[in-house]
Parts: C-alpha cells; sequence; structure tokens
C-alpha cells in the first residue's frame, strides 16, 4: 500500500498488507486400513500367525484449512519495522489411535477419524535500530505470540477422559478427578463420608460439582469436558467429576532481545529473554515424595485442605501434589561475539577470524510457582504436556543449560 500514490503518511516508509488461505491434508500410516498379522511358535515347533493390528478400511486422510492474515511496516528510515500476523485452522478428519475393546482379541488400537479441532492465534514482531554510531550501535527486538485451540466434535467417539480428549476443551489439557475448594478440621463431624487424618482428626470438605460443556439436549453428553465454577458440594455426594485445570501448553510467549555492537560492530553483545504464560503443569516426578510420606506435609497432614485432596485422589493429579502453574521468564541467551582485527588475521593467511561465546538457559528470572506443598518444583519447563493421565515429567529429562565456544576461521 505503501507504493501507491494515495499514501501520504510520511514517518511510515512501508506498508504491506497480505493473506494467504491453504488446505492440505495428513494421510493415514500405510497399514492402517489393514488387518496384520505377525508370527508366533505354532504346534511342533513349526510357525503360526497372530493378528497383530486391527484395520479400518473407511479411513481418510486428515484434512487441515487455513487462513492468514497480517501487515509488515517499517518506519522511520527502517529503524523501526515489524510484522502481524493473524491465523485460523480447522483440523476435521482428526487421526487418532483408538484402543480395541478386548472382546476382539486383538491388542493395540485402530486408526480413526475423529471429529475436528480449531486452532487460532497471532503472531508479533517488532524490531528497532535505537541508536547507531561508528563506535556504538544499540537494537531492540520484541515479539510476542498468542496460540490456543479447542475441540469442535468428536464423530461418534465417546472422547477419553485420561487423554483430556473431551468436546470443548483444549489439547493438551490437565484434568483433576476432585476439586477441593475448601476443607476444615471439625470433630463433630459424622464419620461416614468425611476424611480423617493420619491421627484420626476428621475434615469436611466440598468440591466443585463443575458445570457441563455438553449443550441441552446432547445425545452423547460424555463426550464433553467438564469445568469449574459449580456449586460447593459435600465431596462424598459428587465423587470424580474431572474437570478441566489449564491447557497443557502456553498460550503466551513474550520475548526481549537487546543487541549491542561496540568498535564499528566488531564486539557485539546480545541476549535474549522469553516469558510464556498460560501452561499448567504437573511434576509426577516430585510427587512420589508426598505419596511415600517424605514431606513435611504429608508426615504431619496438619492442613485439612491437604488431606481431604490426598484422599480423593490418591496417586492421581490434584492441586496438592502434582498440578502448578508453569509460566515463567527465563534468559534463553546471552553472549558477545568478537571479530578479531584485519591486522591481526591477515597474518595468518586467513579472510575473517571470530570468536563467540554464549550461554543457553542459565538462569530462570521469575517464576510463577516455586513449590507444591514444600516440594521445589525443578523447572517450569520440566515434562512433556502431551503425556497426562499420570506421565508429565516423571519419564523426561529436565532443561538443560549450556556454554558454547566456537572460533571460526574463514579463508
Amino acid at each position: 500500500m505503501s507504493e501507491e500514490s494515495f499514501w501520504r503518511i510520511n514517518p511510515i516508509s512501508t506498508f504491506r498488507l497480505r493473506g494467504a488461505w491453504g488446505k492440505a491434508g495428513r494421510q493415514p500410516s500405510a497399514l492402517s486400513g489393514l488387518n496384520t498379522y505377525t508370527t508366533i511358535p505354532g504346534p511342533g515347533g513349526a510357525s503360526a500367525i497372530r493378528p497383530d493390528s486391527l484395520g479400518n478400511p473407511a479411513i481418510e486422510p486428515e484434512v487441515s484449512t487455513e487462513l492468514e492474515l497480517g501487515f509488515d511496516f517499517a518506519m522511520f528510515d527502517d529503524r523501526i519495522s515489524g510484522e502481524f500476523t493473524h491465523y485460523w485452522r480447522k483440523d476435521e478428519n482428526q487421526l487418532l489411535g483408538v484402543d480395541v475393546q478386548s472382546s476382539y482379541g486383538i491388542p493395540g488400537d485402530v486408526e480413526q477419524n475423529l471429529g475436528r479441532i480449531d486452532n487460532w492465534g497471532w503472531e508479533a514482531l517488532v524490531s528497532t535500530r535505537v541508536y547507531d554510531s561508528p563506535s556504538f550501535s544499540f537494537g531492540l527486538d520484541l515479539s510476542a505470540d498468542h496460540t490456543d485451540n479447542e475441540i469442535k466434535e468428536l464423530g461418534a467417539y465417546n472422547g477419553d477422559v485420561a487423554d483430556g480428549i473431551l468436546v470443548g476443551l483444549p489439547f493438551p489439557n490437565v484434568i483433576t478427578d476432585n476439586w477441593v475448594l475448601s476443607a476444615e478440621f471439625d470433630p463433630d463431624a459424622p464419620a461416614a463420608g468425611n476424611f480423617t487424618n493420619a491421627l484420626g482428626e476428621r475434615i469436611t470438605a466440598l468440591c466443585d460439582a463443575g458445570i457441563s460443556l455438553a449443550p441441552e439436549g446432547a445425545t452423547n453428553s460424555a463426550q464433553y469436558g467438564r469445568m469449574p465454577g459449580g456449586d460447593a458440594v459435600p465431596c462424598s455426594e459428587i465423587p470424580d467429576q474431572q474437570l478441566y485445570v489449564g491447557r497443557g501448553f502456553a498460550t503466551h510467549t513474550f520475548s526481549v532481545a537487546p543487541t549491542i555492537g561496540l568498535f564499528g560492530n566488531q564486539l557485539q553483545i546480545f541476549a535474549l529473554a522469553e516469558g510464556q504464560y498460560g501452561r499448567t503443569n504437573l511434576d509426577n516426578a516430585h510427587a512420589w515424595g508426598h505419596f511415600y510420606n517424605n514431606s513435611k506435609i504429608a508426615q504431619l497432614e496438619n492442613d485439612a485442605l491437604w488431606v481431604a485432596s490426598d484422599r480423593l485422589n490418591e496417586t492421581g493429579v490434584d492441586h496438592a501434589k502434582t498440578i502448578y502453574d508453569a509460566s515463567f521468564w527465563k534468559l534463553r541467551d546471552v553472549g558477545a561475539r568478537y571479530n578479531l582485527p584485519q591486522s591481526i588475521v591477515q597474518r595468518t593467511g586467513a579472510d575473517r577470524v571470530s570468536l563467540a561465546i554464549s550461554g543457553r538457559n542459565l538462569w530462570t528470572i521469575w517464576r510463577a510457582q516455586e513449590e507444591i506443598w514444600g516440594h521445589a518444583i525443578t523447572d517450569p519447563e520440566f515434562g512433556d504436556p502431551t503425556v497426562q493421565g499420570g506421565g508429565g515429567n516423571f519419564y523426561s529429562i529436565p532443561p538443560l543449560s549450556s556454554v558454547n565456544a566456537t572460533l571460526r576461521v574463514s579463508f
């Protein structure tokens, strides 16, 4: 638009609008439509076969349709430039492996087309050259993005609470069986339907009854998720409500990246700080300290809310032992790069020599939550968000910090 004759905004030297629409498919695996068999030892030492996996002859490709709209700009002789993009994507005929019923006599799962999931979000970037001179320069890049999704349809599939595959919920997500809202020690509470701690002290507790996302008249309400915000009801009256707790992914990410140049950019110093918000994580690894009474709260059991949540959810997902807010800010990268003077480089016969030193993930600047009832959280990024129902960070490696030094010689 800035190249057109009607453009009269002089400070903005460049302004472009852009858009894109596309459609793509993802093929199911080559054998997903066929029953497969494997060999086993048979009678008399002969070979035999048994069913290995069940095929789905009706399987179809997964189809994604996406729309992107955005703009690019530059102003003040390109000292400030940036871009913004908003996208919408619809994934239909989602491919998913569904467990085969044991009555079939065939282990494993069968690939099926299950409903639809919608994704949307935006990305923004602003780059600046704040100051330029032969001896000193300073630049600053700022970026932000947002992403979210929602399961819209599941077809004939009943959904899967353990994996969080329910209509109306984002994916991946975190679900708890029982959400304890309040609890108190009550010596007059009846023994039936209430809890006791290790000292035999009785506890009354109220749980969130939840709100179903199923519309009125839904033929299969089991497909839909349940949100918190329902009535506070005695926990013994509403067991296993399986309420949505939060998203298993960051919905908002921000970054700040300053760059300093010295001596005509012969020495460059750079850094990148990144913040993530919106993710709910599970610390299943440290939860075992609570399970085996190795934490202070598990030994004393002097908090009624913790005890009630522990008794209701046992080794499952709950706020007393596993769930935490994984928002954080980290120093992702910091380092420097030095180009050796040509007077020195020429003596080596090379054209250019540079030395770079950098560090990654050296400092967690801020985190929303540092512990779960006395057990320190190792790292807010520790864990695989796609492994729910007891996985969390139990079988994963914590993020690593690193320092690198690189010498580059060009001839």
